[in-house]
């Protein structure tokens, strides 16, 4: 039955959401992929290089579907620079004289078709260039079941909710608390198994979550995608903090999962320039609806704006398309909406862009908005904001008055406040909180604390203990400097501690971990 599923998945998905388990297959096989295609024009036909454990290299051309007299027409030339130009990469030897040549199909070849695939291969060969080797549907179902096929969920329950996440509609929101508790329970299965296999499964994660997006990708649900990538990582986190794996054993599989979040911010940032305006109009809005398209434009700016900062903090450098990405987000900004807490960290992700960016006057001016629109949603009889742990639509229900009823009261208390406290102190925006504190300081801080640190990377904390307390009426602005100013890479869980890059997406996948901590963490220059 394994295999059925296996093939299910493997034979419906196109190549853009192959690439990524086709690499992690190789990663299973002893290989080190050290080039994945960006899905956009073809690089001299490799969508996928590896490197053998024999050191042979090896590169790969995926389509999808059965390739017939047609569609080898219209490969072939991508064909012959696969297996006539040597690969090029700065993780390869500046000159490469032998590599294996595949064309990789999740379908069939016809018949006749293979006979010309081999006296191409042959008519190659004999010029001097590498022979073309294939790779078809049934050895890739048989290969996936060799490697992944123990993984997949068998029990009832774990079968069903896996069925459940898979058969989502791929253009709505992803579950989010589903999905992370999915492979919570997935890793919990593997804790009392060896160290390899611990190693394999974070393996055959990769392969589920890939299959979990199936339908996320067909939709070209890019922000799906990438909080699905994001809790994954946060499980693959957690899973290694409390075993202890070291990180040379699962850091090329952690690799491939931020590649597949890098292409689809390319994806989306290309989608969003080509529709108008940048998914911000004027009047209304793409979206139909003017609440609606405020929540895109907030949502998508944190991504946005969390991209830029990852992208700067892992690779030490802007994105190539920082100018594309710096002209959406000035746009989303105008478009903003705050209802809920959980929004609370996009916007956070912008100040802090800003403020790496040196635009400090910029990183003030929104900041003291957004410390001001949370103040004044306490005032009277406003009901203040529900806390991060009601999600984005269950946050626009209430503040629409629909949807099912929260009883819960949110006035004066909060769990973001004393983040944008400590953030406006960093910035020396003293005269805002001075004129705010009679507000600010009859609001609870609420914050969920850990028992251990990796413990933040959980949906649930069950382990932890939600501290509340109000603040001093009458505060030192100096106490609150000092406060801002201390280091809190203590506090991060052990895996984060030289990957803080993961914080700007973490925050925005999983908001009710957002706190203080996290946004001077942030915000410093130094740690960043």
């Amino acid at each position: 039955m394994k295999s059925k599923i296996v093939e299910n998945w493997l034979t419906k998905v196109n190549e853009l959401t192959f690439t990524i388990p086709f690499s992690q297959l190789l990663v299973s096989q002893g290989h080190k992929v050290v080039h994945i295609s960006s899905q956009g024009p073809l690089e001299q036909g490799k969508d996928v290089i590896s490197v053998a454990p024999d050191g042979m290299v090896h590169c790969y051309q995926l389509k999808c579907g059965k390739i017939n007299g047609r569609v080898w027409g219209e490969i072939k030339s991508e064909i012959d620079q696969l297996v006539e130009l040597p690969p090029k990469h700065p993780s390869l030897p500046k000159e490469v004289e032998e590599w294996e040549a595949y064309l990789v199909t999740n379908g069939s070849i016809a018949n006749p078709t293979a006979r010309d695939i081999y006296d191409y291969a042959e008519s190659k060969k004999g010029k001097g260039h590498r022979p073309l080797k294939t790779m078809v549907g049934g050895e890739l179902v048989a290969a996936f079941t060799e490697f992944y096929d123990d993984f997949l969920p068998v029990d009832a329950l774990d079968l069903q909710i896996f069925l459940e996440i898979y058969n989502q509609n791929g253009d709505f929101e992803l579950d989010t608390q589903k999905f992370k508790l999915f492979f919570e329970s997935f890793f919990q299965a593997s804790h009392d198994v060896s160290r390899q296999r611990k190693v394999e499964s974070i393996r055959a994660s990769i392969v589920l979550c890939n299959y979990l997006l199936s339908l996320k990708h067909e939709a070209e649900n890019h922000l799906g995608i990438i909080k699905g990538y994001v809790l994954l990582l946060a499980s693959i986190y957690e899973f290694c903090d409390e075993h202890k794996i070291a990180g040379r054993l699962w850091k090329d599989s952690e690799s491939l999962v931020y590649e597949a979040i890098e292409i689809q911010f390319r994806r989306l940032t290309g989608e969003l320039q080509t529709l108008p305006d940048g998914y911000v109009q004027r009047k209304y809005g793409v979206l139909s609806e003017v609440v609606t398209h405020k929540i895109r434009c907030s949502e998508l700016l944190g991504y946005i704006s969390a991209f830029k900062s990852y992208y700067r903090l892992r690779h030490g450098q802007k994105p190539e398309i920082s100018e594309t990405l710096d002209s959406l987000t000035s746009s989303m900004i105008e478009h903003r909406a705050l209802l809920g807490e959980v929004f609370i960290p996009y916007f956070v992700n912008y100040i802090a862009d800003l403020h790496h960016e040196g635009k400090e006057a910029e990183a003030a001016t929104h900041l003291t908005h957004l410390v001001v629109a949370l103040s004044n949603s306490h005032l009277g009889e406003k009901r203040g904001l529900p806390s991060p742990y009601y999600n984005l639509t269950e946050s626009v229900n209430w503040a629409l008055g629909r949807g099912r009823r929260i009883e819960e009261d949110f006035q004066w208390r909060s769990h973001s406040m004393h983040a944008l406290t400590l953030m406006s102190a960093h910035l020396g925006l003293r005269d805002v909180i001075s004129s705010l504190w009679p507000v600010i300081s009859r609001i609870s801080r609420e914050e969920m604390i850990p028992n251990e640190p990796r413990d933040y990377f959980f949906w649930r904390m069950e382990n932890g203990t939600l501290y509340s307390s109000f603040p001093d009426v009458t505060q030192s602005w100096a106490a609150l400097q000092n406060e801002a100013a201390e280091d809190y890479s203590d506090s991060l869980p052990e895996t984060l501690k030289d990957r803080k890059f993961f914080l700007p997406l973490f925050i925005n996948a999983m908001p009710h971990r957002f706190n203080h901590r996290f946004a001077l963490l942030l915000l410093n220059k130094k740690q960043a």
